[in-house]
């Protein structure tokens, strides 16, 4: 199974050989950032459809009375809070974001 791998490992000279352990870094890194930002999503939608739940989970009751928020605030923090990640998400390229949210619709469609 690794055999043609090891051929074409042969074949490459020093500075390929580098050049393909960076590429495969950046790939490996790339998918965990990836995962990390869809493992995120998740504490969003659980806030979302049960606000309470945030009272229950240690680091938001902790968040919640240092910055003195009423239950009433908290479908606001998630919105504002998915509203950001949506716009990071959606302007991911090497753009400014003022110029990122002008050319999408990103602002008008909500």
């Amino acid at each position: 199974m690794f055999q043609p791998l090891r051929q074409v490992y042969a074949m490459l000279d020093a500075r390929e050989r580098r050049r393909g352990v960076a590429v495969l870094g950046l790939i490996v890194s790339g998918v965990s950032w990836r995962t990390v930002g869809v493992a995120s999503i998740m504490p969003f939608i659980a806030v979302a459809s049960n606000p309470q739940l945030v009272h229950t989970i240690a680091g938001w009751a902790r968040f919640i009375r240092l910055g003195n928020f009423s239950s009433s605030t908290i479908p606001n923090i998630v919105v504002r809070g998915a509203f950001v990640l949506l716009v990071v998400r959606r302007c991911s390229a090497p753009v400014p974001m003022a110029q990122c949210i002008a050319s999408r619709s990103v602002v008008t469609s909500i």
